[in-house]
Formats: C-alpha cells, structure tokens, sequence
C-alpha cells in the first residue's frame, strides 16, 4: 500500500488561509489542543480541505 503525501505548511496555509507562522506555532505547542488541530489538518486529504475551506473564501473570509 502506497502511503498518502503528506501536505506542506505552505499547502496547508494556501488552502485555508492560516499563516504559516501560526501553523509553525501550533506545530510546537504541545500542552494544549492546537497542536491536535494542526496534526488534523496535516493529515487530511488536500481534495478535503479544499472542499471544505471552499466555503468560507466564497463567503469573503
């Protein structure tokens, strides 16, 4: 079984819209659930986060 690629900081930031500083910041907060929020991001498929953050730049974010 092939394993999925996993998305760049840079991926993750382009598609939804969070800096990269930000997500080098969760990255490194071990305490609390931040670092839970960027491991789900991280993991998710890019055609996923792509539907799902979709929506919030067609309503102006």
């Amino acid at each position: 079984m092939a394993s999925k690629k996993r998305l760049s900081d840079a991926d993750i930031s382009n598609i939804t819209g969070i800096p990269r500083i930000t997500l080098a910041k969760w990255k490194k907060d071990k305490e609390s659930y931040r670092v839970k929020l960027y491991w789900l991001l991280k993991r998710s498929d890019e055609s996923f986060l792509l539907k799902k953050f979709k929506y919030f730049k067609n309503k102006g974010r």
